[in-house]
């Protein structure tokens, strides 16, 4: 299973970055959080890219974004930002994304 999520993060790495997430997107509850990390500003960009790329999973696994278009996850997510069911969702949707990098033809 390691291999496979080192597989995935390396694929992940080519395909481009994921759009970055603003305070305005953020659930109240995010934003508790975010307002704590105001005087680290790299902890609540680093906070912000990890909401955000979260989101995009969680959209792939509600079937809402297809796997394929998930962009490269951030080079500062960072898991102390998501629980463990949220990162479990995370690990489902790169290797969705894996898997239909795999099945997809290949482009000349």
């Amino acid at each position: 299973m390691r291999k496979l999520l080192f597989a995935a993060a390396a694929i992940l790495a080519l395909s481009a970055s994921a759009r970055a997430l603003t305070p305005a997107q953020l659930t109240p509850d995010e934003q508790t959080v975010y307002d704590g990390l105001k005087n680290d500003p790299d902890a609540a960009k680093n906070y912000l890219a990890t909401r955000g790329f979260l989101k995009l999973c969680e959209q792939v696994a509600a079937r809402k974004l297809a796997a394929i278009k998930l962009p490269r996850q951030p080079a500062n997510y960072d898991t102390q930002y998501v629980t463990d069911e949220e990162q479990a969702v995370v690990d489902q949707a790169v290797l969705k994304y894996v898997s239909a990098r795999i099945n997809s033809p290949r482009q000349a």
